[in-house]
């Protein structure tokens, strides 16, 4: 659903400068609001005045007098920015609307089902999906020593990615290793060109997964769909980008370690 920020976030008062312009976006809303109903009702007394029924003049005085209203509203920041660029800056405030997508799988029972999962077991390295293209795997950094080099929130400062997002549930971030860097870059982009956009639940994390590749090296990740059921084909496409990507992958939206619908996901390693 989309969501939007609260008034206090629009309207805050911290400084001089800040203060100025919260009393000018609540004064100017107002007279705006007042403006437009003033020239509403100048224009109705307007187009009476051919019945006879209003002067005519007076119907136009009104909708002059709210179009210079506004325009006095606005030439009040020039003036005092004028005076002192300090005291007053304008600022558009525009709210941010956000709309998230439904999740069709719960993102804790994701990393639940992942827990008692050791993917180094021979029958689970059996059920891997092996890559068709070439891995871009990077040098391997030790998380254990630089936690902070492996939070993505650093790793993909300076290369936002569009169709790839984290659902940061390690303390408000993410980690992986910075090696899949490139990986998840061109995963990125070919999820972008297919139109579909994915959530990575958990890479690199200590202690509470049986995988090495999540608990040692951080070069796996797991992902789901965002908005679709594990049923969509969406899911297969995202093998098969991955898979181009370098990625071996283990399907488990069906086998025994997932429980369908709500820890479906899909495993991603370097492999």
């Amino acid at each position: 659903m989309p969501t939007l920020p609260s008034p206090s976030e629009l309207i805050k008062c911290t400084d001089l400068a800040s203060c100025f312009q919260a009393i000018y976006n609540f004064f100017f809303a107002i007279l705006i609001a007042l403006a437009f109903l003033n020239f509403l009702y100048g224009a109705i007394k307007y187009l009476l005045s051919a019945g006879g029924v209003f002067p005519k003049e007076e119907g136009k005085k009104k909708m002059v007098n709210s179009i210079i209203a506004v325009i006095i509203a606005l030439g009040i920041p020039i003036i005092l920015n004028m005076i002192n660029p300090e005291i007053f800056q304008v600022k558009l405030r525009v709210p941010k609307v956000e709309v998230t997508p439904p999740l069709y799988v719960s993102l804790e029972a994701v990393e639940t089902s992942e827990k008692t999962l050791d993917t180094s077991k021979t029958e689970i390295r059996a059920r891997f999906l092996s890559p068709t293209g070439p891995s871009r795997l990077g040098p391997l950094l030790d998380c254990s020593r630089n936690s902070r080099e492996c939070d993505v929130k650093k790793i993909f400062k300076d290369t936002p990615l569009a169709n790839v997002s984290f659902a940061n549930n390690d303390n408000g971030t993410e980690y992986i290793n910075p090696g899949l860097k490139n990986m998840i870059i061109q995963l990125d982009q070919e999820l972008k060109r297919a139109g579909i956009k994915i959530i990575i639940t958990d890479g690199y994390s200590i202690g509470d997964h049986a995988s090495r590749c999540h608990t040692v090296s951080g070069t796996c990740i797991d992902v789901v769909v965002a908005g679709k059921p594990p049923t969509d084909s969406s899911w297969n496409r995202v093998i098969e980008i991955a898979r181009s990507a370098g990625f071996g992958v283990l399907d488990e939206r069906y086998i025994r370690a997932s429980q369908y619908s709500t820890g479906a996901h899909l495993h991603l390693e370097a492999i």
